[in-house]
């Protein structure tokens, strides 16, 4: 309801602006817009016209029209035609515009460009014979319609139409189409007003600067309107005083005074439009310092050596200060910790601190009035409180894997008794050697002489304030034998042949050997340390040799050995067969032999085992593969063992594998002896 409340306000708003616009003008003056009868070709008199005017109730739009009725022209029937034209005034071109807009809309219309009117429509000339055209100028609505039944169509471009537009453009109601106002021309704005540069840093290094140090200054300037600026250096120095060169080169500059001088310098910036921007510092160059040397702390002792957990342990700091400066201690990380007393001595520092069990890691710091520092660290074994004990050392005698002490006869041995004593304590050492007390008394070391070889006990018993500890360590006496030597034989007797290789080797004993030579009938001879190798073509008996010394002693060993002639014998294969590669070096004879394999396919291993007669020397032994074609397709060799000797003999096998290119038939493989002996054995291949 609220909303077609506000619709008919905004109606009825609407209908009083529209009126308000027709009262502007005369409706005679709106009436004097259509064409006279002149104007029209005296077509139509203007007697005949019929005039009338209709106002719009709800839009209260006065529409102003004027008809024309053809009459029949006997001198030409087809000028037979009506006109009526209508001429309608609107508050605006906007609302005059939607009227025009909504005809086109309509069944057929066609828009015209008017140069004269816009927008403008006509409808198809097809329908009913009638041309009828809408034309917008401004804020007024003209429509234009002819019938007539066969002539050439009027366009809306004719005199009378455009006669009218012309009329409607001079009166005083009509509004044109408002056109958007230009926007007005851009001005560019005034040029910014020129902004001086700043420094908004000015350093130099060094901060502490002394003579013969090469001072840097460095100026950061800054400019808003980023213009190029120039920077100027300037340095003054206190009258009387000699100048300073200055180095400059852009933001940075450079001096070097050689004596101690209070001097100014100053850098301006300027971007060559304000005035210069400066800044000033002052320097003051002092005498350089000597140099300050640090106190030494050169060593740490304490009391006492063995600590004990809940004693006090004295610690002794030696301090030494180049500078004769006065220091103090400013490290103890053991005083943070456990309850401790400091004392100033004259070589350092005392403190004296109680710790506990443990492995500990004291550090000591002193520091002079300059603020030069040093740092002691060690570690420290405080050992868990225990009674009364004591543990002996046999001097240079013992090893760490083996606790025996180890000496011989009639050698002196040191033995030394270490013991734990907490309370401090007068002690008494009783020594012992078996059953026997040897020495008795405050004295806690024991040297004793061992005359015969044999294992003994050392046993050491302390007694203090109705406590004792015991400990024992075992003594082996070793007695020494002279160094003895021995050459043996490593080859066996019946392959001790001329022109074989004969090993001997050398075994010593009590003798570390470290230089040796080996003679062969008193020739010197080639050798690898303890052995040595021989071949000699004389038969008979040789002698071979070996002189071997240490530092301290030279010995000799000898041995005859003899050489035979190799009694030779002929070979002879006294047994072969064709095996596969499996069932080699099996039987030759009962339920687990293999056969004797005779066809063989391509694709298999062939292996000929063969077992020769007994042998007393080395025999090359050769097997050659030939093709049914006689051609050789491998040959191989294979050695004899010198020790395969009588009643037993030696196996020997040769395999080989056919190709895809071997012929098929009948294979030989021919067996020789030191190329001499031969026999051939066949076999099938397909």
């Amino acid at each position: 309801m609220l909303t077609y409340i506000i619709v008919l306000i905004l109606a009825f708003s609407m209908l009083s602006h529209d009126a308000k616009a027709i009262q502007q003008c005369n409706p005679l003056a709106i009436w004097n817009v259509f064409p006279t009868s002149r104007e029209l070709n005296h077509l139509f008199p203007d007697d005949k016209a019929r005039v009338g005017s209709s106002k719009d109730k709800r839009t209260g739009i006065v529409t102003y029209q004027k008809h024309w009725q053809g009459g029949y022209y006997p001198q030409d029937p087809f000028k037979a035609r009506d006109v009526h034209i209508t001429v309608a005034m609107y508050s605006n071109h906007e609302s005059a515009k939607a009227v025009v807009e909504k005809f086109a809309k309509g069944l057929g219309s066609i828009g015209l460009k008017l140069p004269f009117g816009n927008p403008g429509y006509r409808n198809n000339p097809k329908y009913l014979f009638t041309l009828h055209y809408e034309v917008c100028v401004g804020n007024f609505l003209i429509t234009y319609t002819v019938r007539y039944p066969r002539r050439k169509l009027v366009s809306p471009e004719d005199e009378t139409v455009k006669l009218m537009i012309d009329r409607i453009k001079k009166l005083p109601c009509y509004q044109e189409k408002k056109k958007k106002p230009k926007p007005p021309a851009h001005k560019p704005p005034p040029p910014p007003k020129n902004r001086c540069p700043t420094i908004p840093s000015f350093t130099y290094s060094p901060q502490n600067p002394m003579p013969g140090d090469t001072i840097k200054f460095v100026a950061h300037a800054s400019d808003p309107d980023s213009d190029k600026l120039t920077y100027t250096w300037h340095v003054r120095v206190p009258k009387g005083t000699s100048s300073l060169n200055l180095n400059q080169k852009g933001n940075t500059a450079t001096v070097t005074p050689n004596k101690p001088i209070i001097f100014s310098i100053s850098v301006s910036v300027s971007d060559g439009l304000c005035q210069k921007t400066s800044s000033e510092k002052f320097i003051t160059v002092s005498k350089r310092a000597p140099m300050n040397n640090p106190p030494k702390i050169t060593k740490v002792t304490w009391e006492p050596k063995v600590p004990i957990a809940g004693e006090t342990v004295t610690f002794h700091i030696y301090v030494t200060e180049p500078d004769n400066e006065r220091y103090f201690l400013t490290g103890c990380n053991l005083c943070d910790q456990y309850p401790n007393s400091i004392k100033k001595t004259p070589y350092g520092f005392e403190v004296k601190a109680t710790l506990p069990t443990g492995v500990h890691s004291p550090s000591f710091g002193v520091t002079d009035e300059q603020g030069a520092d040093d740092y002691y660290h060690f570690v420290l074994n405080v050992l868990e409180k225990k009674k009364l004990s004591v543990s002996i050392i046999c001097e240079g005698k013992q090893k760490k894997s083996n606790p025996t002490c180890i000496t011989k006869p009639d050698e002196r041995v040191k033995f030394k008794a270490v013991t734990n004593n907490p309370q401090n304590l007068p002690l008494t050492f009783y020594w012992h050697i078996g059953n026997r007390l040897v020495q008795k008394g405050t004295n806690k070391n024991l040297s004793w002489k061992f005359l015969q070889p044999g294992n003994y006990y050392v046993f050491l018993i302390v007694s203090a304030n109705k406590q004792e500890a015991i400990d024992s360590i075992p003594v082996t006496v070793i007695e020494e034998h002279p160094p003895l030597a021995k050459i043996i034989c490593t080859t066996p007797m019946d392959m001790r042949l001329t022109n074989h290789d004969i090993c001997f080797k050398a075994i010593f004993t009590n003798l570390g050997v470290t230089n040796m030579s080996w003679y062969l009938d008193n020739t010197k001879i080639a050798s690898k340390g303890l052995q040595a190798c021989i071949k000699t073509s004389i038969p008979g008996n040789h002698q071979i040799s070996i002189i071997a010394s240490n530092k301290t002693t030279t010995i000799k060993a000898k041995k005859i050995f003899e050489v035979r002639k190799p009694q030779l014998r002929k070979i002879k294969i006294s047994r072969a067969r064709f095996v596969e590669e499996k069932d080699l070096n099996k039987p030759w004879k009962g339920k687990d032999a293999p056969k004797n394999k005779m066809l063989w396919k391509r694709k298999e291993k062939v292996c000929l085992e063969i077992q020769l007669s007994p042998l007393g020397t080395q025999h090359t032994i050769q097997a050659s593969w030939r093709d049914p074609y006689d051609r050789e397709a491998a040959t191989q060799k294979a050695k004899s063992s010198i020790t395969a000797r009588s009643g037993k003999g030696e196996t020997l096998h040769f395999c080989y594998k056919p190709k895809d290119e071997d012929a098929q038939g009948y294979w030989n493989v021919e067996i020789s002896v030191d190329s001499i002996n031969r026999r051939s054995f066949s076999f099938f291949l397909h």
